[in-house]
């Protein structure tokens, strides 16, 4: 008896819970669902992300703090997913990427609503079992809350005004895209907006900062039902540079607009002073050098090389990468233009153009030489081979071929010879052009005559010679005085001196 009452009050248990209304938070499809998340320290261009959903509206940018919000429509019966992911956003506080992090993400179950029994039992006479005549979908009834069908989905706005500069287009509810053309000295816009609906909530206004370039301004209306509507205005502030260098007979202009400019690597931003003007610069420790971006008259813009101790532009600083090396292309100096055998212009590499050479040997039409920095700074010379598709340091060996340089050998073998022969021949007549010298300086005996006396000791001499002009040999030197006849200076040997005079015939010595 006992067992059969307890086996009852079982019985009664289960078809209680079975018959209990079952109640299924879900949305039906069609509806809007809503993702909203913080930003925190992330700063950055965002993303909505669906699954089995279609998106309404999103934010697209992620400022420091800010809260952000994604609006999709479910579709299916199934799981319906919607987040916003960072795409390029910069976590300022460690400086590192945060591309692809989740910022927030929903959920929802998507179903078809159901309707529900007047009596909330079974139609059956309340039949527990898994009777299909019963229609009760397995004793119970399925039902989902009420869905509200009197939020505002207005999220039009009402007004759109800023601080400074004219919106072009004039604002209109239904104009969603606006442009705005500042002075390059404005830094910040003040944006107002209103709602037409005051149950909507509106986003992005308020003071926004501004740099020179492109500024996108976005501005989100969210409806009270969760429906969003994004304005967006573009605002371009005048980013025509203020400070101008000389480069190669033109003016290049400091750009000031850096946002989307990438320096080469181990570049770090830094400032200096051009000018009296504090402009944008990067440095690199390891190759000792500083570049500034700059914009040309063609508005081609490009690295240049700062000498900061002359204060002066000193080349492009273009990096490149060429054949798997990465390398800068730099200005090549006149002295350096002009190579024997080679002919200095503009040659093709890789299909790209470069100032360079090409040989004028034929037989050397596949080689190109350039002139290029690498990564450790050095100014390298490459050699280009376009066969191959090659580029290789280039070891400044001569371009010649086998052939030309045996003749050249041979020619040079030649002119060797020939220029032995000339200068032995050269030799020899120096040396008789020294030996004819030598010999009219040598000095030579003078001759002195005088008349013989009739009672000179040398009696057998003058005997011979009297009344005649005689020869004497001795080297001898005359006195150069104004008064005649006073005798002559003899030098008969090589250490006595004898003084002769020619009036009495004696020999002084």
């Amino acid at each position: 008896m006992r067992r059969n009452l307890i086996k009852v009050i079982i019985c009664v248990m289960i078809s209680l819970v079975l018959s209990f209304p079952k109640v299924v938070l879900a949305i039906s499809p069609g509806e809007t669902f809503t993702v909203s998340a913080s930003c925190g320290s992330i700063e950055g261009s965002i993303t909505a992300s669906a699954s089995n959903a279609t998106i309404i509206s999103a934010s697209n940018w992620c400022d420091r703090n800010a809260t952000v919000t994604a609006t999709a429509k479910a579709g299916s019966v199934g799981q319906a997913t919607l987040s916003i992911i960072t795409v390029d956003a910069t976590d300022t506080d460690k400086m590192a990427e945060a591309n692809g992090v989740v910022l927030g993400s929903n959920s929802v179950t998507v179903s078809n609503p159901q309707p529900t029994s007047p009596s909330g039992g079974n139609s059956s006479g309340g039949n527990s079992g898994n009777n299909s005549s019963g229609g009760n979908n397995g004793g119970y009834n399925q039902t989902t809350p009420p869905v509200e069908t009197n939020k505002s989905d207005n999220a039009d706005l009402a007004s759109l005004s800023i601080s400074n500069g004219t919106l072009t287009p004039q604002f209109a509810a239904d104009v969603t895209e606006y442009s705005v053309a500042l002075e390059k000295d404005v830094t910040s816009l003040q944006i107002e907006a209103t709602a037409a609906d005051e149950k909507a909530n509106v986003s992005g206004t308020g003071e926004v900062k501004l740099a020179p370039g492109v500024n996108t301004l976005t501005i989100v209306v969210t409806a009270e039902d969760g429906t969003q509507k994004q304005y967006v205005i573009k605002a371009n502030v005048d980013e025509s540079p203020d400070v101008f260098m000389d480069y190669n007979g033109k003016q290049l202009g400091v750009v000031k607009n850096l946002n989307d400019t990438q320096p080469p690597t181990t570049f770090e931003p830094t400032t200096i002073s051009l000018d009296g003007k504090e402009v944008s610069a990067y440095h690199s420790n390891l190759l000792n050098l500083t570049i500034v971006y700059m914009v040309d008259d063609a508005n081609e813009r490009n690295f240049y090389l700062y000498d900061e101790v002359s204060k002066k532009i000193t080349s492009i600083f273009k990096p490149i990468a060429l054949l798997g090396k990465n390398v800068f292309i730099i200005d090549i100096p006149k002295d350096l233009q002009t190579r024997s055998g080679m002919k200095y212009g503009e040659v093709s590499v890789d299909e790209q153009s470069f100032m360079g050479w090409s040989f004028d040997d034929p037989a050397f039409k596949n080689y190109s030489l350039l002139y290029l920095m690498d990564e450790k700074g050095n100014k390298q010379y490459y050699l280009y081979e376009s066969s191959e598709n090659t580029l290789q340091l280039y070891s400044g060996q001569a371009g010649v071929t086998q052939e030309r340089y045996e003749d050249v050998l041979q020619d040079f073998e030649q002119r060797g010879i020939f220029i032995l022969a000339l200068a032995l021949s050269n030799v020899v007549v120096l040396i008789l052009l020294i030996i004819a010298l030598v010999k009219k300086r040598k000095p030579k005996k003078s001759k002195v005559v005088v008349k013989a006396a009739a009672d000179d000791y040398h009696s057998d001499a003058i005997a011979q010679a009297e009344n005649e002009e005689e020869i004497i040999p001795f080297d001898a030197w005359k006195y150069e005085d104004s008064i005649p006849d006073q005798g002559i200076h003899l030098q008969p040997y090589e250490h006595d001196s004898h003084l002769f005079d020619s009036q009495d015939g004696t020999n002084n010595g």
